[in-house]
């Protein structure tokens, strides 16, 4: 990841950047810093972009009127969650690993996990 507080480059700019990567079938891990799957998810002080790389991901994302949405992305498709939206990702696909490229409308963006503050356990 590439937030201010890991890499100064970006700092004062408004961005940062992370680099994702889903192994076959599984929730999303993000390759440099977080240890942890991130299944459900918000940004409370950011949009996220992202840039599909390679393979096929699921996306699903709600609105306040607690509808929940889902879709397929593929290789080039460019996805925007906007700030405050609660979302995840899967990888759906048995044998194929999916990348992209997340950036983020912050320096410094927040990641709120749905599912630990709901049920009350870390994920």
């Amino acid at each position: 990841m590439a937030f201010s507080s890991h890499f100064q480059g970006p700092s004062g700019l408004g961005v940062s950047f992370a680099t994702l990567k889903l192994q076959p079938q599984g929730a999303i891990r993000l390759i440099v810093s977080l240890r942890d799957s991130i299944p459900l998810h918000l940004h409370s002080r950011a949009s996220e972009t992202n840039f599909m790389l390679l393979g096929q991901l699921k996306v699903g994302f709600g609105n306040i009127t607690n509808s929940f949405y889902s879709g397929l992305l593929s290789r080039k498709d460019i996805f925007v969650f906007p700030e405050s939206v609660e979302h995840y990702y899967a990888n759906l696909s048995s044998s194929t690993a999916v990348q992209a490229v997340a950036t983020f409308g912050s320096s410094e963006p927040d990641c709120t996990r749905l599912l630990a503050n709901l049920v009350g356990f870390a994920i």
